[in-house]
């Protein structure tokens, strides 16, 4: 299943695909060859708007991509993109695979999650979000950005809602359900997108221009949807949730369990049912602690290969969201391995988030460095 092992990773101030070569399908004689290590393939995607020939941001933006943390394949536009997002001084971008065009970017300062909703509705949440004039949660319309040809050289727009969100950190959007999951100190918060206000305003300055009234317009703060907590449902004080999510670093969906988040943290990774609200180690994985980020392939819609398949980052020190080597297990054979840079030719990338990638597209050519 060659095409089913592609790997996302982002490093550095840049993200890059990976071709994972498959496990052998026969055994290994002795229980100690299960586990090994090889080099990392070169990769056949990357982009990093330090470097020339890319795409250009805004000159202001540049800046803000300096220590990417966080690369999440995604569908806009009807084309495979990755949402890629910043630390630091913190930006958010979109960028399109085929070509590497950028579709929207922004800052957002101290960014550390994001996740697209509804296609069109961007939400980042950022760490600064106890500072004052920063908020939790910035949500922006994709939409609305201009994808002109100069759009990447002028066009910085604002969020069209900001929600405060105390000790903000990672996001995950449930599809099953429309939630959007929040890790918030101690606490996973759950929030809806309420887009009927967006859609009224759209209406009432659809109604005004054909009444002639062109004057009448609509404000940025006119120009989003509400983001809307919602209670969780009652529950027994949970002292594990409240220890994992409280040195939590990232969360993703468990393919295999619509109800279930994995909660990535310093002593390993949990399981957090949000239906029945227990909380577990995730024991798939094994004694791993420090994994800063994991990605579990969903397998093919059509074939079903891939499953079992998990990627991981660990962090080479506790508090930190970097680790030099990227993991990958196949949990139904028992086998692991870890890929690790050249050094020969040149210093390795300290890793911060894997994704699997699932295409929609057909793959193109080898795109190294300039557009495509």
């Amino acid at each position: 299943y060659r095409d089913i092992m592609e790997l996302w990773a982002s490093g550095g101030s840049g993200v890059f695909l990976y071709d994972i070569e498959p496990f052998p399908e026969k055994e290994p004689e002795d229980p100690k060859d299960a586990n090994d290590t090889k080099l990392l393939p070169p990769p056949k995607f990357s982009w990093d708007p330090t470097l020339p020939g890319q795409f250009m941001l805004p000159p202001a933006l540049t800046k803000c991509f300096l220590r990417i943390v966080e690369v999440t394949p995604i569908q806009y536009d009807g084309t495979d993109c990755v949402l890629v997002v910043s630390c630091l001084q913190g930006g958010v971008a979109i960028v399109r695979v085929r070509d590497k065009w950028i579709y929207f970017s922004a800052a957002v300062a101290s960014a550390y999650s994001a996740e697209l909703l509804e296609g069109k509705w961007l939400v980042v949440s950022s760490t600064a979000g106890n500072h004052e004039n920063n908020h939790g949660v910035s949500v922006f319309n994709v939409d609305t950005y201009d994808k002109g040809e100069h759009a990447t050289l002028h066009n910085v727009l604002p969020p069209v809602t900001t929600v405060n969100v105390p000790n903000c950190r990672a996001l995950c959007y449930d599809d099953t359900h429309d939630v959007l999951w929040v890790a918030s100190g101690n606490k996973l918060l759950r929030y809806v997108l309420d887009d009927t206000q967006h859609e009224y305003n759209k209406a009432k300055q659809a109604e005004a221009n054909n009444n002639g009234k062109s004057n009448s317009t609509l404000t940025d703060e006119d120009d989003g949807p509400v983001l809307c907590q919602i209670e969780n449902e009652p529950q027994d004080e949970d002292t594990e949730a409240c220890t994992v999510l409280s040195n939590c670093v990232s969360l993703s969906r468990l393919p295999t369990k619509p109800d279930s988040l994995l909660v990535c943290h310093e002593t390993g990774v949990s399981v957090i049912d949000t239906r029945r609200q227990w909380t577990r180690a995730y024991a798939t994985l094994g004694r791993v602690s420090n994994v800063v980020s994991l990605s579990v392939h969903p397998g093919d819609p059509k074939s079903g290969e891939g499953v079992g398949l998990v990627a991981y980052v660990k962090a080479n020190h506790t508090g930190t969201r970097l680790g030099d080597c990227l993991t990958v297990q196949d949990t139904l054979k028992k086998r692991t391995r870890t890929f690790r840079g050249d050094k020969e030719k040149g210093p390795s990338r300290d890793y911060s988030c894997v994704h699997w990638f699932i295409r929609t597209e057909e793959p193109v050519e080898k795109a190294e460095g300039g557009k495509g």
